[in-house]
């Protein structure tokens, strides 16, 4: 299963609508217990949010042994 999470709900229905998905409205900064629930639940995290954020989920997957993939350079 694919989960997409992001703040940007308008995004995430459109692509629900174009692909077999799961999708969950999510704020980096708010949403802590969230977002380490979601890291411990997946085999994955591919992160492309903003550069200044990235330490906050490679540190969740180190800290929860989960494979981290990013566009930025951190």
């Amino acid at each position: 299963q694919i989960i997409v999470a992001s703040n940007h709900i308008e995004s995430l229905e459109v692509i629900k609508k174009m692909f077999n998905i799961k999708i969950i409205n999510l704020n980096i900064v708010k949403d802590k217990e969230l977002l380490i629930s979601l890291i411990k639940s997946t085999n994955l995290v591919i992160s492309l949010v903003p550069v200044e954020y990235q330490y906050i989920i490679a540190l969740y997957c180190l800290e929860n042994s989960k494979h981290f993939v990013s566009t930025k350079y951190i």
